[in-house]
């Protein structure tokens, strides 16, 4: 049981890590993607 036990704490680790980083990673991308689209439609 020690086995299962280790790796559902790595895989909790994990989810608690990556997910919550790559959600904010892609909100950053995003708002990037926003401020060049928004930068080269308002040019003349």
């Amino acid at each position: 049981t020690s086995f299962s036990d280790t790796r559902n704490l790595q895989t909790g680790w994990i989810i608690r890590t990556v997910i919550p980083g790559l959600a904010v990673f892609f909100m950053a991308f995003e708002w990037i993607l926003f401020g060049i689209a928004f930068a080269i439609t308002t040019q003349p």
